[in-house]
């Protein structure tokens, strides 16, 4: 999906929706498949049809963690945030977490996006504090999220954060590729910036 190769991105594409055709031939009632379905369908930016994989896969396994986070992905590059938060919390209130999940980072990015500030921290901070994934994404995000509510030191110190661990990320210009609005991108990026956030040259 982000490749500069033109080439590899194709024959990478190609290889997994011949894999994922397969899976749904092994095993169509199978939440995996489906979800993986969704995802190829995502990266070939056929937007629909990937919504209705996403859908599906949530439908046979409502309570699988690992198809939960790449619904919920799919789903939130979609801008369908409402029902990202619905997803997340349905799962939050009915599995019991060892750790922290990307459904959850997900979760957390849509009330971003929902101007829930308040609630995007508290989800990302959630995440951390259980050992959940961390990284450029989450810093950026948390980032933007305490620029919104003023919280100006600390949305500085992530930006220096940011900066620190992960000099080369360009997660603004990421964002903008991957949804389909390339406008919900541009909000993360317009905060992340006022958050004196300087991308790399």
């Amino acid at each position: 999906m982000l490749t500069s190769d033109v080439d590899l991105a194709q024959d990478m594409l190609n290889y997994a929706d011949t894999q994922a055709n397969r899976a749904i031939e092994l095993a169509p009632e199978a939440g995996w498949s489906q979800a993986a379905m969704a995802w190829v369908k995502f990266a070939k930016g056929n937007w629909l049809e990937a919504i209705e994989f996403a859908q599906r896969a949530r439908r046979l396994a409502p309570h699988d963690v690992h198809v939960l986070e790449f619904v919920s992905l799919v789903l939130l590059y979609s801008g369908s945030f409402e029902q990202v938060v619905e997803i997340s919390e349905d799962a939050l209130s009915k599995i019991e977490l060892e750790r922290g999940y990307v459904f959850q980072n997900a979760m957390g990015s849509a009330k971003f996006h929902m101007k829930d500030n308040e609630g995007a921290v508290s989800a990302f901070e959630s995440v951390a504090e259980k050992g959940g994934p961390v990284g450029p994404v989450t810093v950026a995000y948390l980032m933007a999220s305490h620029q919104m509510l003023g919280n100006k030191a600390e949305a500085q110190t992530l930006s220096e954060q940011l900066s620190r661990e992960w000099p080369d990320s360009r997660v603004d210009a990421l964002f903008e590729e991957l949804f389909v609005d390339s406008k919900y991108g541009k909000d993360l990026s317009y905060a992340m910036r006022q958050a004196n956030w300087k991308p790399p040259s």
